[in-house]
């Protein structure tokens, strides 16, 4: 799913594009001010358009109905804020502070999805991972090895394009080069394996510990695999969720082009 997000101000990554990003949506962000053209993202075709903490002045009301009248676009509007929004100017509000399972919900348009059917949280469940294994929070490599794990649970063949597929990926996440990525991530590795004093370490990688030092995909695959076998059940209901959720959205987008036409 393509989604655009217009920003009020340039920033980091923050949680709602962690949050889409994280659901396998492709995430632009771009910058909402008085020089906003929908000739910006034409090509993108986004299913999506969020505008984060965007003031409804007069300028956003004139871009919004600029953007519900050209026909090659027909995008759901969602506006997320911690103020309220004209009713008509979009689709759906989102008010902040939000949780995953609201945005889950208003931005794939699947009104079934709950909070409880949400309680797997991977980031937590790798970050803690990482620390048993003895990698320090304060190193790059922590982060990005943290992604790749959580991308390599929910998608094993994407072991088998590291270079290709997966440091891009990762990259592309954090605003970086990928062979960045593959060297903060060769780091994070060293660090764990010189230390060597880890039990879950010599739990995952037995004798070997005392041996060679596995390649970043050996370490990644290891461990992400470690995961899906034990969460197996609740990574499956996590998948045919999301799975619901892009068919639901299919649905949707079919609809008001129909609307439009």
């Amino acid at each position: 799913m393509e989604i655009v997000i217009y920003k009020k101000q340039k920033g980091p990554a923050n949680e709602l594009e962690y949050i889409l990003k994280n659901e396998g949506c492709s995430v632009t962000t771009k910058l909402f001010d008085e020089t906003a053209e929908l000739d910006s993202i034409k090509e993108i075709r986004p299913d999506v358009v969020i505008f984060d903490e965007v003031s409804p002045d007069f300028h956003f009301l004139s871009f919004i109905r600029m953007l519900r009248s050209e026909s090659s676009l027909c995008p759901k509007i969602i506006a997320v804020s911690s103020s309220f929004l004209p009713d008509d100017a979009v689709d759906c509000f989102i008010e902040k502070p939000f949780s995953r399972a609201d945005i889950i919900r208003e931005v794939f348009g699947a009104p079934e999805i709950t909070e409880d059917e949400n309680t797997l949280d991977m980031e937590i469940i790798v970050t803690d991972m990482l620390h048993k294994l003895g990698i320090p929070a304060h190193i790059s490599g922590y982060r990005y090895l943290r992604e790749a794990i959580i991308l390599a649970v929910y998608n094993p063949e994407i072991l088998d394009s590291v270079t290709k597929v997966l440091y891009p990926s990762v990259a592309k996440r954090f605003g970086i080069t990928p062979p960045r990525v593959e060297r903060a991530i060769r780091h994070a590795v060293e660090i764990s394996w010189d230390r060597g004093l880890s039990p879950y370490l010599f739990a995952l990688f037995g004798g070997a510990v005392r041996k060679k030092k596995p390649s970043n995909s050996e370490f990644i695959a290891r461990v992400s695999d470690d995961l899906r076998l034990c969460y197996k059940n609740e990574i499956k209901r996590e998948l045919d969720i999301r799975e619901s959720c892009r068919l639901h959205a299919q649905k949707k987008r079919k609809e008001r082009q129909k609307k439009k036409q």
